[in-house]
């Protein structure tokens, strides 16, 4: 899929653009069931089973990167209206967020998985439904965008989609900080832990926040 954008392929139509950002979407799907199952692994005490996932999601990214940076110089490069070229290229750079703070949440994990500390198990229920929402949001993201090209009437309703559930892992985010507060209280974790677990909460929220917002730079192209 990567071997056609480090070429010299046109993109002088928005939908080539689009496309070229599904694919995008469907690699960042991969890596997030990666860390999806990179957290499974974390708090079922399976070290050597994370490393090899986030050295996974790590070759994925790094890969990713260096093609789609060439998509976004064909769009600085084709000669598409400046109010289409501002659209596509926000919608691009928002694409490239949401695969930044992938890696970056990755790395919060690994940041866990070796400082020792058993994963507690009061979280291991609300965590597992952060990341299996986050799971279910992507997948709508790339239902918006594959909207764009095949079903603009149903757009509407999939960016709704993504807000709604945006809204619920806002919910969830919050009853893992709560669980997480409560063990602190009780001194049943050690500082540093403790911050790393929340960061870890955090930056899985924030995945689905830059999705919601880059599912929601569909709509400049439809004004058009």
């Amino acid at each position: 899929m990567l071997d056609k954008y480090f070429g010299f392929l046109k993109m002088d139509d928005e939908y080539i653009v689009v496309e070229s950002l599904i694919d995008h979407a469907k690699i960042d799907r991969e890596e997030i069931l990666l860390l999806s199952k990179m957290v499974k692994e974390t708090y079922e005490g399976n070290k050597d089973a994370v490393e090899d996932i986030y050295q996974r999601i790590r070759r994925i990214n790094k890969d990713m990167t260096r093609a789609f940076d060439n998509v976004t110089d064909h769009i600085i490069q084709e000669k598409f209206d400046q109010q289409k070229q501002y659209d596509l290229l926000r919608l691009q750079n928002r694409n490239e967020v949401i695969s930044n703070l992938i890696i970056a949440t990755a790395k919060r994990v690994l940041i866990f998985n070796r400082l020792n500390t058993p994963f507690p198990e009061a979280l291991k229920l609300p965590v597992k439904a952060l990341a299996l929402s986050l799971e279910d949001i992507h997948k709508t993201y790339t239902i918006c965008l594959e909207s764009y090209i095949n079903n603009k009437g149903g757009l509407l309703q999939e960016m709704h989609k993504v807000e709604k559930q945006e809204q619920q892992i806002d919910h969830l985010r919050s009853e893992c900080l709560q669980v997480l507060y409560e063990l602190g209280n009780k001194d049943e974790l050690k500082q540093g832990s403790l911050l790393c677990l929340q960061e870890l909460i955090e930056h899985l929220e924030e995945i689905s926040d830059s999705i919601e917002v880059a599912s929601g730079s569909l709509k400049w192209l439809l004004l058009i």
